[in-house]
Order: C-alpha cells, then sequence, then structure tokens
C-alpha cells in the first residue's frame, strides 16, 4: 500500500482555504488550521487577498469527516462561513484515495447597498454545491486534484473551482508545496493563482506553512501568507 508521508498529508490538508480533500479525518480526531496575509503587495485585490481563514475538522467514523470552514475577502468585503460533510469514495489502493462531499455556505457583504427605495440593505447569499477530489501518495511526496461546485440559492448562479497541489518532502522536517487554484467567482469573474509554499514541522502536532500567492488573473498582484496547523 502507498502511504502519503506525514509531512506531505499537512501540506494537503493545510492548502487555503483548506479543505480536506481526498484523505480524511480518523476517527475521533480534531484538525484545526488558521492563517493569514502578512503582507500584500500595492493595489493587491482578488483573487490573492482572502483573509484571515480558519478551518476545523472532526473525524466521525472512517469513511465521514464534519468541516467548518470561515474566512474573510478584503477585495469585496465579505465574510463567509461553510459546513461541510466529506464522504470516503472506493477506490483500488494503487489508484491513490477519493471523496466526496456536500456544502452548505453563507457569505455576507459588508459593504452598504441600497434597494429601489434608497434603503440600506444588506447582502446575505446561501450556497450549496457539491465537490470531488482525488490524491495519491509516493515515497516523498504527493499529488492530489480538487473541484466544487456552489450554486447560489437565491438566483441560480453557478461557482466553481478546481484546485492541484502537489508536495514534496525535502528533509525530515521541511516540505515544500505547490499548489495552482482556479475557478470562478460570486460575480463570475474567472480567477487562477500559483501558491508555492514551504513547510516546517515544529512538533507532533503543531506545523507551520509559509509562501506567496501570486494571482495569474486580473491585477495580477502577490501576497504573502503564513498559516499553521495543531492536530488532537
Amino acid at each position: 500500500m502507498t502511504r502519503i508521508p506525514v509531512l506531505g498529508l499537512f501540506g494537503l490538508l493545510l492548502a487555503a482555504p483548506a479543505h480536506a480533500g481526498a484523505w480524511l479525518r480518523e476517527d475521533g480526531s480534531v484538525f484545526l488550521s488558521f492563517g493569514a496575509n502578512i503582507a500584500l503587495g500595492d493595489g493587491t485585490q482578488s483573487p490573492v487577498n482572502h483573509d484571515p481563514s480558519l478551518y476545523v475538522e472532526w473525524g466521525v467514523s472512517r469513511d465521514t469527516t464534519l468541516a467548518f470552514n470561515s474566512f474573510a475577502g478584503k477585495a469585496d468585503d465579505s465574510y463567509t462561513v461553510e459546513a461541510q460533510v466529506i464522504r470516503a469514495l472506493p477506490l483500488p489502493e494503487s489508484w491513490g484515495v477519493a471523496s466526496v462531499s456536500g456544502h452548505i455556505a453563507l457569505r455576507q457583504f459588508e459593504t452598504v447597498q441600497y434597494d429601489a427605495t434608497g434603503a440600506e440593505t444588506d447582502q446575505l447569499d446561501r450556497l450549496a454545491g457539491v465537490g470531488l477530489a482525488w490524491g495519491r501518495g509516493f515515497d516523498r511526496g504527493w499529488l492530489s486534484a480538487e473541484t466544487r461546485i456552489m450554486t447560489n440559492l437565491a438566483d441560480g448562479r453557478i461557482e466553481g473551482k478546481l484546485d492541484l497541489t502537489g508536495g514534496y518532502d525535502i528533509a525530515p522536517d521541511w516540505a515544500a508545496m505547490l499548489q495552482v487554484q482556479s475557478g470562478t467567482g460570486y460575480a463570475d469573474d474567472p480567477y487562477a493563482k500559483l501558491l508555492p509554499s514551504v513547510i516546517y514541522r515544529v512538533s507532533d502536532r503543531l506545523r507551520l506553512n509559509a509562501g506567496v500567492t501570486q494571482a495569474l488573473t486580473g491585477d495580477q498582484g502577490t501576497g504573502l501568507f503564513l498559516a499553521g496547523w495543531v492536530e488532537f
């Protein structure tokens, strides 16, 4: 059986905004991930500047993980909270691992808007969707792919994403990771960004991830991010 290295598994789980991906939590285990941008280039906007983020997983059984995700978006003054149910999919061991997920989310826009009468109004989007993830570990690294489709329940607008991740263990306590995140946002605007980073093992329970976020679309802005996770 091919086993993904410890640092490799961490790298996959920590990609922000985090997601359980194909590898699920063990029964009864809890995982906490947190991160934020520590610097942004002048004029940097979406899709680089989601900040900060918090992600929690709970393994409720061998084949099921529950997850909670929250993050803020500076470019659109938004705040999103999301709940997920992730189930393992049966695959032959030589094919890697896979999972399917169901998602519900609320997204609040803090920017003041006005209705037809000129009164102030808040915008609260309700979304639901499904996702698929695949991953495979190697002797000193891993590859994964994750896709998701979300629907705005008010107007039927579709949002999609595709994340590709690769990592490599370069030393006992160090790993390198490269991720490409792409998709369409709430305004039907396509985005793509590149996230190279390094991962450092502080202890058996704590690890840190630091890297660069480089937008490939829009203003092509750059940001530096720092994240970490704690496992119980």
